[in-house]
């Protein structure tokens, strides 16, 4: 027994280890709990950083869709354009090749049939003799 113990009679001695035993497993308790509140602050310090970064990436994405969206608009755009266009050149196309086809009817039309029976070949006699001057 310690000296100071002495003076306390066994009851308050009893009482007195039971408070210091309540004291002690406080104070580990108490230990426990700041380191506990310890790794949640650095934890919290970790996801305010994350989320940071998290709040830049996003940022960047949304500027990124919108840049996106505008070329996207803008190829758009370009599509309708050149859909017009080309529905123009198809219909200068058409009307090209109806008047190549009536052309070629008209000149079938006038060939004779003497002509037509060649395969292309037609026989052309000569030039006539004399007919051009000299200078």
């Amino acid at each position: 027994m310690r000296n100071n113990d002495r003076a306390f009679s066994p009851s308050h001695r009893s009482c007195i280890y039971e408070l210091k035993d309540d004291l002690y497993e406080a104070n580990v308790y108490r230990h426990s709990y700041i380191l506990r509140i310890d790794q949640l602050e650095d934890r919290l310090a970790e996801y305010k950083e994350r989320e940071v970064k998290y709040i830049e990436t996003v940022r960047s994405l949304e500027r990124d869709k919108e840049c996106n969206l505008r070329e996207i608009n803008k190829l758009t755009s370009d599509v309708e354009t050149l859909q017009d266009k080309k529905d123009l050149v198809d219909g200068k196309l058409a009307c090209l090749l109806k008047s190549s086809k009536d052309l070629e009817d008209i000149i079938e039309s006038q060939r004779s049939e003497k002509v037509k029976e060649g395969l292309g070949y037609n026989v052309v006699s000569p030039p006539a003799a004399d007919l051009y001057l000299s200078l």
